[in-house]
């Protein structure tokens, strides 16, 4: 998979595309779990408030000041969450939820008063309560279930995948330069021990007036196919602590690369569950996704008590369900 990112000083680095529900559920759950390393688990909150705006087979959907929440360009997603939230909690009724009120505890502890304003930030959409969390990682869980039932990964396809792209990772710095004079004169004072890679990431300015460097950065550790075919297969034909020995030009200009680690991976259960989600959030899954969740809404009896919500939300269910080049 290439990067389709095409400008910027990151322009090399990969685009996410996996951005369901479950995929941003599980990061909120994976940063506090960092950041506190414990759970504390409350009871369950029920807040069950605001205007009803719908009904899914006849259960009321309420969100806080509607017409207030339509103006955010992403008001709209929180409502169709909730919808799809009533969609599929009768389907999937023995899912465990066990982990919502550690999620939410943690949150708490870990940003205090903030909490709300730091999950809105996460899931992308304006969050007004502790039950729009709830509600928003519940759905996660539901729509994992869902993907299990109607994208499944053979065990073929996560071995395929393994083999392909994730037996090993490169960690790497790099300079990257436009133009191709400046970027051969840096690469000749690194060869002639002037200054490292390291070094210009640290301070940019040790290599001198007159060039400009686009970008100068660690990018950590990352899998062959999170890059560009020419950047990717360079990095990983370095042996760990070396340095390319010549420039190595991609459609953002020309890089300069050091590799200082090499990680390899045993397909773990772990390593499984994370090619799995991958792979079920690829693109062209997507499609199909939504074309079943559509399916499933059209089943269910859902009704509109307020007329701007049933706009805004068919408005949405158009763009999800347009096929994209």
């Amino acid at each position: 998979m290439k990067s389709t990112q095409k400008t910027g000083p990151n322009s090399h680095k990969p685009q996410s595309n996996s951005n369901t529900k479950r995929i941003i559920a599980i990061a909120i759950t994976a940063v506090v779990a960092v950041v506190l390393g414990v759970f504390v688990i409350n009871s369950v909150v029920n807040q069950s408030s605001g205007e009803a705006v719908a009904t899914v087979s006849g259960k009321e959907i309420k969100v806080d000041n509607p017409t207030t929440l339509l103006e955010s360009p992403t008001g709209i997603n929180k409502i169709s969450d909730k919808i799809d939230l009533a969609v599929l909690s009768s389907r999937y009724p023995n899912v465990d939820k066990s982990n919502i009120n550690a999620t939410i505890d943690s949150l708490k502890s870990t940003y205090g008063d903030d909490y709300l304003k730091q999950a809105e930030s996460l899931i992308g959409y304006p969050i007004s309560n502790e039950q729009d969390i709830r509600d928003y990682l519940t759905l996660s869980l539901y729509t994992e279930e869902l993907f299990k039932e109607f994208v499944p990964v053979s065990d073929e396809e996560i071995q395929a995948a393994y083999e392909k792209s994730y037996t090993e990772e490169v960690c790497a710095r790099h300079i990257l330069i436009e133009d191709e004079a400046q970027a051969q004169k840096v690469l000749d004072a690194i060869k002639a021990g002037t200054y490292t890679v390291e070094e210009v990431v640290a301070k940019q300015s040790i290599v001198g007036e007159g060039i400009t460097i686009k970008e100068a950065s660690d990018l950590s550790c990352f899998r062959k196919d999170k890059m560009v075919a020419e950047f990717a297969d360079a990095a990983f034909a370095l042996e760990k602590d070396t340095t390319t020995d010549s420039l190595v030009q991609s459609q953002f200009g020309y890089h300069i690369i050091n590799v200082y680690d090499k990680k390899s991976y045993e397909l773990t259960d772990e390593l499984k569950a994370e090619i799995t989600t991958d792979l079920q959030a690829a693109e062209k899954t997507r499609a199909n996704y939504e074309k079943f969740m559509a399916d499933l809404r059209s089943e269910a009896a859902i009704e509109f008590t307020n007329d701007e919500v049933k706009t805004a939300y068919d408005e949405l269910m158009t763009k999800l369900t347009t096929p994209t080049e």
